[in-house]
C-alpha cells in the first residue's frame, strides 16, 4: 500500500448472486491454512490465525450488497479492531485536549496573560502527527500481508477483471 490512506478500500461489482460469491469465497479462503473467516449475515471478515498474526497484521472486511447488476462487494483492509481503537481514541483525545488548550490559550491571549496553553495545543498537534506517522509505519509493516489477503480474495473469485 503506497498511499496515505489509513484504511484502503475497494468496490467490486459482480454479476453473480450474493450466495454464489459467498460460496466461492468460503471455498477458496477456507483452504488457506494461515487464515480464518468470521461469518456474519452480509459480511465476511478474513483474519490471520494467531500463529502468523502480529500487531500490525491486517484483516479484510467484505460486505455484500445485491443490486440490479448482481452483487456489489465492498472490501476494507484495516488493522485488528483493538489496534484501530487505540489509534481512534488517541486521535480523539488529542482533538479534544487540543481544542480545550486552544480555547484556554485564546482566552489568555485576549486578557493579556501569558499564553502557556498554546504550547500545550502544539504538543497535542505533535502527538496527533506522531500517531499518524506510527499508523503509516504499521500499514507498511502489514503491507505484505495486505497484498496476500487481496490475492487470496482475487484467486477465490477466479481472477475477476476489475477491482475499483
Amino acid at each position: 500500500m503506497t498511499s496515505v490512506r489509513v484504511r484502503p478500500r475497494f468496490r467490486h461489482q459482480l454479476a453473480e448472486s450474493e450466495e454464489t460469491i459467498r460460496e466461492k469465497l468460503l471455498i477458496g479462503l477456507e483452504s488457506k491454512p494461515s487464515i480464518h473467516i468470521v461469518k456474519a449475515r452480509q459480511y465476511l471478515i478474513v483474519e490471520y490465525n494467531d500463529d502468523v498474526r502480529h500487531y500490525w497484521s491486517p484483516q479484510l472486511q467484505l460486505s455484500f450488497e445485491e443490486n440490479e447488476e448482481g452483487t456489489l462487494v465492498r472490501g476494507l483492509y484495516g488493522p485488528h479492531p483493538n489496534v484501530w481503537a487505540i489509534f481512534f481514541y488517541g486521535y480523539a483525545a488529542m482533538g479534544v485536549l487540543g481544542m480545550f488548550f486552544l480555547i484556554i490559550g485564546l482566552s489568555q491571549y485576549l486578557v493579556d496573560q501569558r499564553s502557556w496553553a498554546f504550547l500545550a495545543f502544539g504538543g497535542c498537534a505533535i502527538v496527533a502527527v506522531l500517531l499518524y506517522v506510527i499508523a503509516q509505519f504499521g500499514q507498511k509493516v502489514g503491507a505484505e500481508q495486505t497484498f496476500e489477503l487481496h490475492h487470496m480474495y482475487v484467486e477465490s473469485l477466479g481472477h475477476p477483471e476489475q477491482v475499483r
